[in-house]
C-alpha cells in the first residue's frame, strides 16, 4: 500500500476536524488492513471520537470505508492515549470496550 493507491472515502462531509493515527496491516501482505482516525468533535459537540476502519481492495486502490467502531472520549489526551493502545487490546478487552466497559 503507498499513498498513492490509498483512497479515503471515509468522513466526507463529516463533521468536526480529523486526522490519521495509525494504519495496522494484517501479516497476510494481502490481507486487509485497520486504520484508525482520531476526529476532533468540538465543531458540533464536545469530546474526540477515534474511529476505526478495515480497509478493501479495489483493482490498485486500497479503499478504506468500512466501519468497524466508534469510541467516544472528552478530552484529546484521553483519546490519543487509548488510539495508542488499540493495537495491543484483547479481543476480549474489545468486545467489552464494544458493550461500555470502561478500559481506558
Amino acid at each position: 500500500m503507498t499513498k498513492d493507491n490509498l483512497k479515503n472515502e471515509l468522513l466526507k462531509g463529516g463533521l468536526g476536524q480529523y486526522k490519521i493515527h495509525g494504519v495496522m496491516h494484517s501479516s497476510d501482505h494481502n490481507g486487509p488492513s485497520v486504520l484508525t482516525l482520531i476526529q476532533d468533535m468540538s465543531a458540533v459537540s464536545a469530546g474526540y471520537i477515534v474511529g476505526v476502519y478495515m480497509s478493501r481492495q479495489e483493482n490498485e486502490e486500497v479503499i478504506f470505508d468500512n466501519e468497524l467502531e466508534i469510541f467516544p472520549f472528552l478530552s484529546h489526551e484521553a483519546t490519543v492515549s487509548f488510539a495508542n493502545r488499540l493495537p495491543n487490546r484483547t479481543a476480549i478487552e474489545l468486545l467489552m470496550m464494544q458493550k461500555g466497559n470502561d478500559f481506558v
